[in-house]
């Protein structure tokens, strides 16, 4: 199968996999409107050389549209937040249903709340949630009985509702909200000294790969980081701090929250440890998850 194109890296493992090849293959089926899911099993299959090169740029060209519209989707969204809902529920007929599930994602990260985000059709509506570590969302959308189609599991769900039950199904959710109870669920972390991730010490985690949900791997948290300098670009949206150690940590999809928030005030960074390449060029970095305030 041809997936060594979408790969930067020299060396190849789940992370790789998850954040360079998945997205986007998944994209062709998120714009499925837009393109010919067909063409993902020819590009996987085909022998000719000439095909796979066409049908690879057209799944790249496709993916750089699944991220322009995304972005796109998450600014409008964002504006229409109530951050003092307990669920948050946000719907637009201008929302592409193959990004919902995106920008709920996005808008659960920023708020570390439930979110659903919904897209409206000729026939009703197609909705995604997604919520934080603790909130279960099928547990909370069974009680109500106007579903077309469901489907999910603890934090995510996809939903398709009638247009005359939507204006019941928002009730629902103001009134289920209001009464349920959910803890959320902190995961556990391994604290870490930046003098302690090298190259060496983070190649040693690969005698315990594969890494994925039942074995997920290692999260670390470095307290009082000595931040020398930090840049943001693609308009705040990815941000790179350096350590007075010289480590590199990233933050990639930044809440927006967190551009307002000063630096001086963070408590800790929560993330996993990471071997970038770079022109033949090996570093380790810090990929922040979580950043912790005072």
């Amino acid at each position: 199968m041809h997936i060594s194109p979408f790969i930067k890296d020299s060396k190849v493992n789940e992370v790789t996999l998850s954040f360079q090849v998945v997205p986007k293959i998944n994209a062709v089926g998120r714009l499925c409107n837009m393109a010919n899911v067909n063409n993902v099993v020819r590009y996987l299959l085909s022998e000719d050389p000439v095909e796979v090169s066409k049908l690879h740029k057209q799944i790249e060209e496709i993916n750089d549209r699944r991220k322009k519209i995304s972005d796109q989707m998450c600014n409008y969204a964002m504006n229409m937040v109530h951050p003092e809902d307990k669920v948050i529920l946000i719907q637009s007929p201008g929302f592409h249903e193959g990004i919902i599930g995106l920008v709920a994602g996005k808008i659960c990260a920023t708020y570390d709340k439930p979110v659903i985000v919904g897209a409206q059709n000729v026939d009703g509506y197609k909705l995604s949630m997604r919520s934080p570590k603790g909130f279960h969302c099928m547990d909370f959308l069974g009680d109500f009985e106007e579903f077309s189609a469901i489907g999910g599991h603890e934090q995510a769900a996809g939903f398709s509702i009638d247009l005359e039950a939507f204006g019941r199904f928002v009730q629902y959710v103001k009134t289920k909200s209001a009464n349920y109870s959910w803890k959320k669920q902190e995961e556990s972390s391994i604290l870490i000294d930046p003098s302690m991730i090298c190259i060496e010490d983070i190649e040693s985690l690969d005698a315990l790969r594969p890494f994925g949900p039942a074995f997920k791997l290692p999260m670390f948290k470095m307290e009082h980081p000595k931040i020398k300098t930090y840049y943001d670009f693609q308009n705040h949206k990815h941000r790179r701090y350096t350590l007075d150690s010289g480590l590199t940590c990233m933050y990639f999809n930044q809440p927006l929250l967190n551009v307002k928030l000063s630096v001086n005030k963070i408590q800790a960074f929560e993330g996993q440890v990471q071997i970038s390449e770079y022109q033949g060029r090996r570093q380790p970095n810090f990929m922040i998850e979580k950043i912790n305030y005072e």
